[in-house]
């Protein structure tokens, strides 16, 4: 697998900084976000829950910025994708670091989570040097 490297942060983001407190006021808003890049919540897929072909017996989930506001890019949907164990090992983007997220904060309620939920649809994302 290659990792995407991410391009160190050229300034001050060209959109407001977003804070959790702030989402629900934001929905719908071209917004930037800082803060560290991890995986979210774990989905589990087990032998038991399987049904061949389908892969079976391995973990995923999405990066997010500081575990609260999970990252997608409508024009590559595996971009922000984590598969493999919790170690980062298998997700697309470089391990975790700093980074600025700018994109649209859109509400997305989540199953057994929080509601509402929020989702960025990135436009640019880089890393805090």
């Amino acid at each position: 697998m290659t990792k995407e490297r991410l391009s160190p942060c050229a300034g001050a983001p060209d959109a407001p900084l977003l804070d959790e407190e702030d989402a629900a006021s934001r929905v719908g808003q071209r917004v930037a976000v800082r803060g560290r890049l991890e995986h979210g919540a774990m989905g589990v897929s087990t032998m038991m829950a399987c049904v061949p072909p389908n892969c079976c017996n391995h973990v995923h989930s999405t990066m997010q910025v500081d575990r609260w506001l999970p990252l997608h890019d409508l024009s590559r949907p595996d971009r922000f994708a984590c598969d493999g164990d919790e170690s980062m090992v298998c997700c697309y983007l470089e391990n975790a670091r700093e980074g600025i997220a700018v994109g649209k904060l859109v509400a997305q309620p989540l199953v057994g989570g929080r509601v509402p939920g929020y989702v960025l649809e990135v436009e640019s994302l880089c890393r805090v040097r």
